[in-house]
């Protein structure tokens, strides 16, 4: 990051410079960019920079490791107090992008807050000091930074445009949405009429652009710039699950055969939708690494696990791991790799279906992001996904479980809004009209649901229109029925767009040997057979089912044992500077439910072990941990305390038990009595004769008396009588 300068205390203009078209035509942003930036742009980030210097809104539709972020300097080197917002999803991209600035930038997130103080942080950009903030959706829509930075004039005069980075963030169909990105609608409220917008992203299909178009309010002015995310050093395959997904056999690939050092393993990310499966999938590969060789020993080291849950010490350490390729296997959720430029990564891996066709392009984009690198995106699924393809009720479930999975990187809690500052000339605009939430609505809700979304949007598209349409691409891409890289340039309206050309869109050079998909070149992508040790599987079947009482004993139990006592037996063995992490992360419900409704009577590491994969109560080699030791010791109490209750003496008995008429034991038959068909036809009259009351000793005196069979021509007539 370049040294931070105080600005000079000269009289400024109320706004920043509008450039007419004369004016841009003596402006050569190419040179001031080598000269300044030591980078030499492409047309299409100088015709995007170049409309935020007259002034529009502009739509940055360009893929994956092209160069969206120069775009948001270059509108800064005409005037040297031009300052640019640059809003972004996670911390280690705005570290990242802070550290390699050519211009005077600040990351304000938890990290620097701590530094500096929010006061002083925030007078410091206020007045001008740094030329590029970047900061997180929860904070630029937050009062404090609102009151402290946005409505200071003294920052508002050099404001040239507010950036926002992952766009798709916006949008539940976005593939990373975030709560905190849909409330950026208050923006236009509090920025001056003069702020453009830019939204930037490598997914933009028709309909999730719709989506940010009505959450933001674009201007309908707004330009487009557009470039093709196709990838075509990736290549593009589909594999069928062949070992049980509690195995993870599949990805036995990762570790080939031959490799006798970390080094000899690919650099791969595999995106699981789960964090729960990141950490069981790299317990299993440290498994296998271990098995393959005495100098691929420490895989501790070089095999990891990455999502919101680890704490941002241990993120920082596994982001540089990777830039330097110490570290080979990363089992990561969305957290990973957003917009971060880890070029080394040859292959990634997507294990179970992505909730959407953006989410699957995001993740298989971040491989090979070294245009003169040939890499890998394989999607794991179940053979009835390729068989059947994927409904539009599925794709449903999946975008609002993978809402409630991806939580917020910054660190920060989200701040509660306290209204809407209007910018200078700008009208009263509500969050109701942008089509976002606030924050403060956000706050107060548990969960996202589809409902969330606004009911129509622009083009009149619902909800289940945006599903069937991600459904119906999805399946063509799983099935298999065409090349899946035409099905990609489809959904994604490339043949629309400016084409890949070496040195004037992209850095991308065509050579010969480049894989396209299994599809085209089935010939190309033959996968090695992965023979799997037999272990002891999972307890299976409806062998033996424990008593109700006991197995609601032992989900109440649990679930209390795990609420209560598990938490800091977890952070005493972890350590001071870990996370918080939700108490139903650190023990799953669906653990829990296993364990009641195994029909086992668990008193050992070996009948837990063959009950349930537990990731924190045994090793990569299987041996049990303090924690599931405790669990162990939890469980047998609960036997115990049951046990001791069925072999407890029996309660005094109660009241004698009040007579019964005698004839509520010797009623007769209602065979052939109107039940039924016919109710009513063959009906009796009852009669109401009394009955003799039974003797008082009736329990001793009067046995069961057995009820008499009826005659085959009674039953017969029954018969009769119902047909």
């Amino acid at each position: 990051m370049a040294t931070p300068r105080a600005p000079e205390q000269a009289s400024l203009p109320k706004r920043v410079h509008i450039y007419s078209e004369d004016e841009l035509s003596d402006l050569d942003l190419v040179e001031l960019s080598e000269d300044k930036l030591e980078k030499s742009p492409f047309d299409w980030q100088v015709e995007a920079a170049e409309n935020l210097l007259r002034g529009e809104d502009t739509i940055l539709d360009v893929g994956t490791g092209n160069g969206k972020s120069l775009t948001f300097l270059l509108p800064l080197l005409p005037n040297e107090t031009d300052i640019v917002i640059v809003v972004s999803p996670l911390t280690a991209l705005m570290m990242e992008q802070a550290e390699s600035s050519k211009l005077s930038t600040v990351a304000v997130c938890a990290e620097t807050i701590e530094a500096h103080g929010r006061t002083s942080l925030y007078k410091s950009i206020a007045s001008g000091t740094f030329r590029q903030i970047l900061v997180s959706p929860e904070i630029i829509t937050s009062p404090e930074f609102n009151r402290g930075v946005l409505q200071q004039p003294a920052f508002t005069c050099r404001l040239r445009a507010v950036c926002i980075d992952e766009a798709h963030c916006i949008s539940l169909w976005g593939g990373s949405f975030r709560k905190d990105y849909a409330a950026l609608g208050v923006l236009r409220g509090r920025l001056a009429g003069h702020v453009p917008l830019l939204v930037a992203s490598a997914t933009l299909p028709t309909h999730i652009l719709d989506d940010i178009r009505s959450k933001l309010s674009l201007k309908a002015s707004a330009h487009t710039v557009a470039l093709t995310n196709d990838r075509p050093n990736v290549a593009l395959s589909v594999q069928t699950l062949k070992h049980s997904e509690e195995s993870k056999g599949d990805m036995r690939i990762l570790i080939p055969e031959d490799a006798i050092y970390p080094s000899d393993v690919p650099v791969a990310a595999i995106y699981c939708n789960q964090r729960l499966t990141c950490e069981t999938a790299a317990d299993a590969a440290r498994k296998w690494a271990c098995e393959a060789g005495p100098l691929l020993s420490a895989p501790e080291e070089w095999i990891v696990f990455y999502h919101s849950a680890i704490g941002s010490t241990r993120k920082r350490e596994i982001e540089e791991g990777i830039q330097s390729g110490k570290i080979r296997l990363v089992f990561c959720t969305d957290a990973l790799g957003m917009g971060c430029d880890f070029r080394n990564i040859k292959r990634v891996i997507l294990w179970g279906l992505p909730p959407s066709f953006c989410a699957l392009a995001q993740r298989a984009g971040r491989a090979a992001r070294d245009m003169e690198m040939d890499g890998e995106a394989i999607l794991y699924v179940t053979a009835a996904a390729v068989k059947k393809g994927i409904a539009a009720s599925t794709v449903a479930e999946n975008v609002e479980e993978a809402s409630h999975e991806l939580e917020d990187e910054t660190g920060l809690e989200t701040e509660n809004g306290d209204g809407v500052q209007l910018g200078h000339g700008q009208e009263l605009v509500s969050a109701d009209d942008v089509g976002a939430r606030t924050t403060t609505e956000i706050l107060n809700e548990e969960d996202v649901s589809l409902d969330a979304a606004p009911a129509r949007r622009s083009g009149g598209r619902t909800p289940e229109q945006f599903n069937s349409r991600e459904a119906r691409y999805l399946s063509m891409y799983i099935t298999g029925e065409r090349c899946r890289r035409a099905v990609w340039n489809e959904f994604f309206g490339n043949q629309r767009k400016r084409p890949l050309e070496y040195m004037r869109t992209s850095l991308f050079k065509p050579r010969p040997g480049l894989r396209c998909c299994d599809v085209c070149q089935p010939e190309l992508f033959l996968q090695p057979k992965i023979i799997l040790e037999k272990v002891p599987g999972l307890t299976r079947g409806r062998k033996r089912v424990l008593p109700e009482a006991l197995t609601k004993k032992i989900i109440e139990s649990l679930t209390k044992w795990r609420d209560e006592k598990l938490p800091q037996l977890y952070y005493t063995d972890a350590g001071s500077s870990t996370v918080s992490i939700p108490n139903s992360a650190l023990l799953p419900d669906d653990v829990i439910t296993r364990i009641a409704l195994s029909g086992v009577v668990i008193r050992t590491s070996e009948q837990l072990f063959k009950t349930v994969r537990w990731y924190l109560g045994f090793k990569a080699d299987g041996t049990i941990t303090p924690l599931g030791t405790a669990l162990l010791n939890h469980l047998a109490e609960v036997y115990d305390e049951y046990d001791e209750a069925q072999t407890a003496p029996a309660p005094p008995p109660g009241p004698a038990m009040a007579e019964i008429p005698e004839q509520r034991f010797y009623a007769q038959t209602t065979r052939g009595r109107g039940r039924g068909r016919g109710q009513g036809k063959g009906k009796r009259k009852r009669e109401d004769t009394p009955s003799p009351s039974p003797p008082s000793s009736w329990r001793s005196s009067v046995p069961p008396q057995p009820q008499p069979p009826t005659p085959p021509n009674v039953r017969r007539s029954a018969r009769l009588k119902k047909g």
